[in-house]
């Protein structure tokens, strides 16, 4: 008797189960509420404005902190008077200048870059949780996130480049102010859009800071300033850098190719083309560095946006 029990048991008694559990339909008012939650309460744009001011009621002290505004100001400041009233009439001052532009490249490049690369892995824990429980679309926390945190990487540029540039002696005109600063906004943007795919795609601390320095030390010697002539099986890394175009649309807005200097020299006039520092680098057009710039801009965002989906749907805490 005992061994038929424990025969039961073992074999008959999870076969009947099985069948059971499959053959339960259940209840309404729960297939009710799964239909609705498949549904969604709320459309996309009302979750967007509800998660909106979330985020940016959460983060806005970051945006705002007067440590960030100092270091912004006092970096322009330091710079302004280092490259005080700077021209370009001889190769050694042209060549400092480059030199000026290329460096707030790096500066808006990093700070850009490592603000947003801690910010998934930072907010994991609840992302993951809420997620889970379906309180909102993925691609509406992503797009408050990331529009959220470009307040900030439009901001501080913006009071940055309007001390260094008056006080560097970049080329007065109205035009070629608003062009040179919409540069450098959309190098920071592009930036950011890089930090948030790293931080997506390792959703990882740790993983996130070491992968991001290996990134920037990368793009910053194949931006075309340190290194310009690169070894030809080596040249297809500085399509990869988004400074390598940043910096070139950068000379392309402040130079001009048929602009004299070296005047005062006993060979006489000579144009901006000819100088060394633009061996590598046209200074006509620039239609094609802003298009590449835009693109790996959106191009990043997308990739982001699949990365952490990917992630989260396979993350259990």
């Amino acid at each position: 008797m005992q061994y038929l029990q424990l025969k039961y048991k073992s074999d008959l008694e999870p076969k009947e189960k099985e069948d059971n559990h499959r053959n339960r339909k259940a209840p309404e008012h729960l297939q009710i509420a799964i239909q609705v939650k498949k549904d969604w309460t709320l459309s996309w744009w009302d979750q967007f404005l509800i998660i909106f001011r979330r985020t940016f009621r959460e983060r806005r002290r970051d945006y705002f902190d007067k440590l960030r505004l100092v270091q912004s100001l006092g970096v322009a400041v330091v710079l302004g008077l280092l490259w005080w009233k700077s021209k370009t009439d001889r190769e050694a001052h042209l060549r400092d200048q480059v030199g000026l532009m290329f460096y707030i490249c790096i500066f808006w490049t990093s700070s850009s870059l490592f603000g947003a690369v801690y910010v998934f892995p930072f907010e994991k824990i609840y992302l993951v949780k809420e997620r889970k429980a379906d309180m909102y679309r993925l691609s509406v926390y992503y797009v408050c996130s990331t529009l959220c945190d470009m307040v900030a990487h439009v901001l501080y540029p913006t009071f940055f480049m309007i001390i260094v540039y008056f006080m560097a002696g970049f080329k007065r005109t109205l035009p070629c102010f608003i062009f040179t600063l919409l540069t450098i906004l959309l190098i920071a943007i592009t930036s950011q859009g890089a930090g948030e795919f790293l931080g997506a795609s390792v959703l990882s601390i740790k993983r996130a800071g070491m992968i991001a320095s290996l990134v920037l030390m990368l793009f910053l010697l194949t931006g075309g300033y340190y290194v310009q002539h690169i070894p030809k099986f080596m040249q297809w890394l500085k399509y990869l850098s988004f400074m390598h175009y940043g910096f070139r649309l950068l000379l392309k807005v402040q130079y001009s190719g048929d602009q004299l200097f070296e005047c005062e020299s006993k060979g006489g006039c000579r144009t901006l083309q000819s100088s060394s520092s633009f061996d590598t680098v046209n200074l006509n057009g620039g239609l094609q560095e802003l298009w590449f710039l835009l693109a790996m801009a959106f191009g990043y965002r997308l990739s982001a946006y699949f990365c952490l989906r990917k992630k989260i749907s396979i993350c259990h805490l």
